[in-house]
């Protein structure tokens, strides 16, 4: 559902010439609103829990007003910013009536990240210029910001779509390389992503990490060897990846609640196909 299908009231602007670190817990606006903080002019850093975000002129991220732990936010050696509270709802019918639902954006466990589209900026640079001339009434600003949020959902939409397309290219490198050592940086290479991106998006499509999913394919493949072959599990150990068949067997019984050796004779005394969909993985 497009963002043509939400509605914003702005609450507070405000905007902040910052030369110390600051920790900014909200502005005056209520908890659970959201915020845009967009860099004016200069540059620094805002920090949350383990998560830094350089930021320049022209960025901005998305939090939460008054966000559980605050962030840091350290000018170098400067920051001029811009914070716009909001509040979100998203308009939609449900049995043959319109609806309204209070929104947050971003959710509170989303990570940290910048989020501005140029043209965004170009509308929230105009928004600044607008309230520093009427400080008082929001009227008239409230159509730019509109178009901010526009602007910032078809970008995400599109990195979204780029994101998808990396994740099944390393998703397809694993698929096909699943026995071998495969370096992360291989499939960050695979994915053209970030390091950050790439974790957040491979679990989000696979519902596992990369490692998980690696062991996945090879525990899958070495079910598939003890159901259909009489390889010896040192061997099947070594084809799917594993050169210690010790630790693969550890691995095995945990994936699928038996041990290569319990499996295969199960696989042998009933002569049918044993499910391993009871994977822990």
């Amino acid at each position: 559902m497009g963002m043509l299908h939400h509605v914003f009231d702005i609450t507070d602007i405000q905007a902040e010439k910052m030369t110390n670190t600051f920790w900014w817990t909200g502005t005056s606006g209520k908890p659970g609103d959201s915020v845009v903080m967009y860099i004016i002019d200069g540059r620094g850093k805002v920090s949350r829990e383990e998560t830094n975000v350089d930021m320049k002129k022209g960025d901005g991220i998305q939090a939460l007003n008054h966000h559980t732990g605050g962030l840091y936010i350290i000018p170098q050696p400067y920051a001029h910013i811009l914070f716009v509270t909001f509040t979100a709802a998203r308009v939609f019918q449900k049995d043959g009536k319109w609806c309204v639902e209070q929104k947050k954006i971003p959710d509170e466990a989303e990570e940290l990240e910048k989020m501005l589209h140029p043209l965004a900026g170009y509308y929230l640079n105009k928004l600044h210029q607008m309230w520093a001339e009427n400080q008082s009434d929001y009227s008239q600003i409230v159509p730019y910001f509109h178009h901010v949020m526009e602007e910032i959902e078809q970008a995400q939409i599109s990195e979204e779509k780029s994101a998808e397309c990396g994740i099944k290219a390393a998703r397809h490198y694993i698929d096909h390389h699943f026995h071998d050592d495969i370096p992360v940086q291989k499939l960050l290479s695979c994915s053209t992503l970030s390091s950050s991106a790439f974790y957040k998006g491979f679990k989000s499509y696979t519902g596992k990490t990369p490692r998980q999913y690696i062991i996945h394919k090879r525990m899958k493949e070495a079910g598939r060897l003890l159901q259909s072959t009489s390889m010896p599990i040192f061997r099947v150990a070594q084809e799917v990846g594993y050169e210690d068949s010790y630790y693969f067997s550890r691995l095995f019984k945990q994936y699928s609640g038996l041990s290569p050796q319990e499996f295969q004779k199960r696989c042998r005394r009933d002569d049918s196909q044993v499910s391993l969909e009871n994977q822990r993985w």
